[in-house]
């Protein structure tokens, strides 16, 4: 009982996220963000992904949100990529730092992305 807790508040609190950025972002809805895709779009599919697998459990679901999280750490580090090449110029030592301690969250949010793999449920 405990474990199915903590599985739903992990996909629960990105879930409310979403919805959270999704509304704070209604006068963009039809503005294109870096990816391509309206800000409706990407808001509404990664809360529709966060919100199957808070529905059902499922490898599928999991795998979905591993594929958002995955795609989100790419970004990540093609923005610390670009920071470590203009270091000096436009950011500084605290901003390096900063970047550097949100990369090592996100990266432990993953691993316990991982570790919550469910063992059936294919779908």
């Amino acid at each position: 009982m405990q474990r199915k807790w903590v599985i739903q508040l992990s996909y629960g609190i990105p879930f409310l996220l979403f919805i959270f950025l999704l509304i704070e972002s209604f006068n963009e809805w039809s503005s294109k963000t870096n990816f391509g895709l309206t800000h409706l779009e990407l808001y509404g599919m990664a809360s529709a992904i966060f919100l199957i697998q808070l529905v059902r459990n499922s490898i599928l679901g999991w795998a979905l949100v591993i594929g958002l999280y995955l795609f989100q750490l790419t970004f990540l580090l093609i923005d610390l990529k670009e920071l470590f090449a203009l270091y000096g110029a436009k950011y500084d030592s605290s901003q390096v730092i900063t970047y550097l301690l949100v990369l090592l969250v996100y990266l432990i949010i993953g691993y316990f992305y991982f570790l919550l793999k469910p063992k059936s449920k294919r779908i």
